[in-house]
């Protein structure tokens, strides 16, 4: 049987560039998220139950340390073919905050408050690489790095120009700005998209190599150059031809800042496959299998994606039928299978049949 290269550079390198090129394999990549949907929320000691505002301050990355220590204790008995990075704590918006909207917490839930702008001033933000939230983010990255040599840092959970643009106005104000303002509108996303590009090559500066690359952030992909983490979810409010029209030039100009990107989608997003596929600088297409959606469901999904040459990241809480499905429909070539676990022993009990494919 096929083993995990964790302990194995060059094997592991070579595994994950295999994937990228769509190059025949054996097996899938194997990435197992262990504790849960938010695996992320233990790191947190006390969130507590009342609302509050958060602020940069109240943030401090040494405190996340020990958490990503037993991390790496639990990667090297597991046996998969991930190098997981540490990265800053994904709950917290943070572009948003970036962006200037302020921030609350009840519990383990973070969510970013409404910008005070209307449409068109949005289309004059720009990236403050010195604001005190980029500055925190900024920290994390170097923190780990220091404290934590030998493992990757990675992007955090960053959300695109469509979601900025519903933070900063409102779910159904942002989409009603794409109908009644769609010159301002358009304004709006190109700045914020290129928001997004200036922070993303500040945070490159501050994310050493690993073996040669880097590593994406909570999809544990290694690749040979810079890699960037894109995610879009208000666009699962959006018909195929908003999107085409208002997000597909934005989609583009961030895929365009390296070939090795990865796209992050919910199985809501199928109805605008087809626009999303047809950007062709997109490189990696991941795909959540949602708790209430068999896997028979998302399959067609995940078969469009390999038809279309995109490496593909299927993730979900799948189980030994559901492996099964995947084995008899989906090509190993290109393909990392990330299954959803509440823990090891989970794990190690999916594990051989993910290696026999």
């Amino acid at each position: 049987m096929d083993t995990g290269p964790t302990s194995d550079p060059q094997s592991y390198t070579e595994r994950h560039l295999r994937c990228w090129n769509l190059e025949p394999v054996e097996r899938p990549l194997i990435v197992f998220v262990v504790g849960g949907w938010s695996p992320f929320l233990e790191a947190v000691q006390d969130v507590g139950e009342k609302e509050k505002p958060l602020t940069p301050s109240d943030l401090r990355p040494e405190e996340f340390v020990s958490y990503y220590q037993r991390v790496y204790e639990m990667e090297s008995r597991l046996g998969d073919d991930a190098r997981r990075a540490a990265q800053p704590f994904p709950a917290v918006p943070w572009l948003e905050a970036i962006m200037g909207c302020g921030v609350r917490q009840s519990g383990p839930h973070w969510w970013a408050e409404k910008l005070k702008v209307d449409l068109s001033q949005l289309g004059e933000v720009r990236y403050q690489w010195d604001s005190p939230w980029a500055q925190k983010y900024i920290e994390f990255l170097d923190v780990f790095a220091e404290r934590l040599p030998g493992h990757p840092t990675g992007q955090s959970v960053i959300r695109g120009p469509t979601d900025l643009l519903a933070a900063a106005l409102g779910d159904e104000a942002a989409i009603m700005a794409l109908m009644d303002e769609p010159e301002a509108a358009m304004c709006a996303l190109e700045a914020l998209t290129e928001l997004s590009c200036d922070f993303i090559r500040h945070q490159w500066e501050h994310t050493p190599s690993f073996l040669g690359g880097h590593v994406i952030g909570q999809y544990e992909l290694w690749a040979p150059g810079r890699v960037v983490r894109l995610q879009e979810d208000a666009i699962s409010l959006y018909s195929p031809g908003l999107y085409r029209r208002f997000v597909l030039p934005c989609d583009q100009r961030l895929c365009a800042l390296t070939p090795y990107n990865l796209m992050h989608l919910h199985a809501s997003c199928v109805r605008l496959l087809d626009a999303i596929l047809a950007n062709e600088a997109l490189g990696a297409v991941q795909m959540s299998m949602d708790e209430t959606t068999p896997v028979e469901g998302v399959l067609p999904a995940y078969q469009a994606i390999q038809e279309a040459g995109k490496p593909l990241v299927a993730k979900g809480r799948f189980t030994l039928d559901d492996i099964a499905v995947m084995k008899r429909s989906l090509s190993a070539r290109g393909l990392c299978i990330q299954p959803v676990v509440d823990g090891e022993e989970e794990a190690e009990r999916l594990l051989p049949a993910l290696m026999d494919w």
